[in-house]
């Protein structure tokens, strides 16, 4: 793992970490309905979401460990919550990493390690744009529900 032999090779010590591995990952197929998601439109935001989280946490927890003190940041998305037609792939791996993100801070919280997750949901016009597209495209709706 490069980032592990990277912080030992320069003796550093790792106190905040803060992973998003995802970025892009929902643009390799953006809008795939329930019943036509493949295993390999599955595969892309797991390996890179959820898998990705996991094997950052893995490599850094232990350089965090012996300070008794540290913060992992990991990042998710409204996707999951919201149950976004056509990001079924996309949104349940998002909804993977707050489950795991939850186990974490139980498993690492004994060494002074808080764990969190946050879904930064900023709807900027891009995005937003974005999202009208995909709507005008399969006529799913992928915009957000008000709450």
């Amino acid at each position: 793992m490069a980032f592990a032999t990277a912080l030992a090779k320069e003796g550093a010590k790792l106190t905040i970490a803060e992973f998003n591995g995802e970025t892009g990952a929902q643009a390799a197929k953006p809008s795939v309905k329930l019943l036509d998601i493949t295993l390999e439109d599955m595969g892309v935001p797991w390996k890179t979401g959820p898998v990705a989280s996991l094997f950052f946490m893995q490599a850094g927890v232990p350089h965090i460990i012996d300070s008794n003190y540290g913060r992992i940041i990991n990042l998710c998305s409204d996707t999951g919550i919201e149950g976004m037609p056509t990001f079924g792939a996309y949104g349940s791996a998002k909804e993977s990493i707050r489950s795991l993100t939850r186990v974490a801070a139980r498993e690492f919280g004994e060494y002074g390690i808080t764990v969190n997750v946050v879904s930064p949901g900023a709807l900027t016009p891009a995005a937003k744009r974005w999202m009208e597209s995909l709507s005008k495209n399969d006529g799913a709706s992928a915009t957000r529900s008000s709450r």
